[in-house]
């Protein structure tokens, strides 16, 4: 009797665990139509989406998609481009792996709605390529194509990318590198994506973000290379920080200056922090208004080249400072800018000299307060004012 019982409970375990299994490869099929579904319910989307495998654990509410790769359709950019709708710009994802977790997947399969606890994209390789002529199509752009207000998408309580490489090409400059990022790491926090969102042209809301990058590139200025050590951005501090900045021209003053028709400056600068602080988002959304409190710059170097022996260009006009602020393209306030340990070097060869001036300021603090573009703001309020100490060297 006991030996049948334990052929019996044998038989029992056999048969839950080969029903488990094969439960899991049919959600597992399931759920593979269904993410293609949603992004490919779009005739007219402008990227193709593939993944090599899928796995599944139904029970842990986890999706590991492995050789995902986002690429353009070709056959519909150009018809866009027939028809003078070209989009701005055009995406090619791949990433080792992109994996769901917390996936409500009985949501999934019976109401075509998507709730996820986190998502996690590993090692992801992006390419831009921009064009700055192009103009937007309604509607065509990477989250357009994926969200619609067809699909009631739902809430994603964490979203997570790290060691991302991102490359920006220019495709009307020769399709030269512009910028690169080597690695970018985002986390975003109560992430939501639904059709009451879409419906109002916003593609998603968010209660914290969290951003850092390491060695970032940027290569598409005729003069200069632009390269930061590291970036970050912190929601919940406000805080908007660069690391290591170096702004270095192509070739040296000199070199340079043989290469100019009329006087300008050669310009070399290095610093080791800056920071923007309280950055206010609403009125920089709304108004197009840039509007801070601190702009923070710690031990910068500045170098300048002037050679006086080159003429002044036709019709040289240098605004006043307070003119020149009002007359940006975009307004802007600072409360505050404040500058620590600054080194500035100004080097000037003038005519029927035999060798270039210099002058050197070192130790130098600046502190900035009420700075902005703002005329009828600075009507009202205090003047911009300027505080200042440093040691002067001449030679």
């Amino acid at each position: 009797m006991k030996r049948w019982l334990k052929i019996g409970i044998g038989i029992i375990v056999v048969g839950i665990v080969a029903a488990v299994f094969l439960i899991d490869v049919v959600l597992e099929g399931i759920i593979k139509s269904k993410l293609q579904s949603v992004v490919q319910l779009k005739s007219d989307r402008i990227y193709d989406y593939h993944f090599d495998k899928i796995q599944t654990k139904f029970l842990a509410g986890e999706v590991i998609l492995t050789g995902l790769s986002i690429t353009p359709r070709i056959h519909v950019i150009d018809s866009l481009k027939n028809i003078g709708i070209v989009s701005k710009d055009i995406y090619r994802i791949e990433l080792d792996q992109f994996r769901l977790e917390g996936l409500d997947s009985w949501r999934l399969i019976l109401r075509n709605e998507i709730s996820i606890h986190s998502i996690y994209l590993d090692h992801p390789k992006v390419k831009v390529h921009t064009n700055k002529e192009a103009s937007i199509g309604p509607g065509k752009n990477l989250a357009k194509d994926i969200l619609s207000p067809d699909i009631p998408w739902s809430f994603i309580d964490s979203f997570k990318m790290e060691n991302a490489r991102l490359e920006v090409y220019h495709i009307k400059k020769d399709t030269n590198l512009a910028v690169s990022f080597d690695s970018l790491n985002l986390s975003i926090y109560a992430f939501k994506i639904d059709s009451s969102l879409i419906a109002r042209g916003l593609y998603f809301s968010y209660s914290d973000v969290g951003v850092k990058v390491k060695n970032v590139n940027i290569h598409s200025l005729p003069n200069y290379n632009i390269d930061l050590l590291g970036l970050h951005y912190d929601l919940s501090e406000n805080e908007f920080g660069l690391n290591e900045i170096r702004i270095i021209p192509k070739k040296d003053k000199y070199e340079y200056m043989k290469t100019q028709k009329f006087e300008t400056d050669w310009v070399s600068i290095k610093i080791a922090k800056l920071n923007l602080r309280n950055i206010n988002f609403d009125k920089l959304h709304e108004f197009g208004k840039l509007e801070l409190s601190e702009i923070e710059i710690v031990s910068p170097t500045f170098q300048v080249y002037r050679d006086k022996r080159l003429p002044d260009k036709p019709y040289k006009f240098v605004p006043l400072p307070t003119r020149a602020l009002r007359e940006l393209k975009f307004p802007f306030h600072v409360d505050r800018i404040s500058v620590s340990d600054a080194n500035v070097t100004y080097i000037e060869w003038v005519e029927n000299a035999k060798q270039p001036g210099i002058l050197k300021i070192d130790k130098m603090n600046l502190q900035i307060d009420n700075v902005g573009s703002d005329h009828e703001y600075l009507m009202i309020n205090d003047t911009m004012k300027i505080k200042g100490s440093g040691r002067l060297f001449n030679s």
